[in-house]
């Protein structure tokens, strides 16, 4: 376990934008190279923050109408990666920090998010080496610890994240699954 991770590159897929300019902007004046999903590349580009969209970091279009952008390999191994050094075979730059946030189930199929608590749950079984931020309350916590500590972040900060981010699938989880359960009554 690393006590400080530096964080050198971004994925970032919100649905909740509340702070995003703020929190793309910080980032980009620390270094920190930004990939983002369709949504949230526009916003970000909107508001001139340099990002890469997702579909060009992975060399693959978003696919079935947004439904697959970042179930990838290209992501996934830069997230779940414990040694850096792991990627170099295969050209895949690690991923340290996952900025995402789920949009609300809301009672019907199309509305499973997939790939947010996929990303979630890789970022969490990597915690050691990556950071999941799940709410724009947490950009504060990020950029000052940043600032503070040459653009790293502490492995307590990364628990805390880590928790907060496992009980914010679960929920997400039993909702689907009661549901579905729902549907058998």
């Amino acid at each position: 376990m690393q006590d400080y991770v530096k964080i050198n590159r971004s994925l970032i897929s919100v649905t909740n934008k509340n702070g995003l300019a703020s929190f793309g902007h910080f980032l980009d004046s620390m270094g920190v190279e930004i990939i983002s999903t369709e949504g949230t590349y526009k916003v970000l580009e909107k508001c001139g923050i340099r990002t890469k969209e997702v579909s060009e970091y992975t060399g693959q279009p978003e696919m079935l109408g947004g439904r697959v952008k970042t179930l990838h390999p290209v992501i996934h191994a830069g997230i779940l990666a414990k040694n850096v050094e792991d990627l170099a075979e295969y050209q895949i730059q690690p991923i340290d920090m996952a900025v995402v946030n789920l949009y609300r189930f809301r009672g019907y199929v199309e509305n499973i998010d997939v790939g947010g608590p996929t990303l979630i749950k890789a970022a969490l079984k990597n915690r050691d080496r990556v950071v999941a931020v799940t709410h724009p309350r947490q950009y504060v916590r990020v950029m000052d610890e940043m600032k503070r500590n040459d653009g790293t972040l502490s492995y307590a900060t990364r628990l805390d994240f880590a928790c907060e981010a496992a009980g914010l699938v679960a929920k997400y989880e039993t909702d689907i699954a009661n549901w579905h359960e729902s549907l058998r009554h």
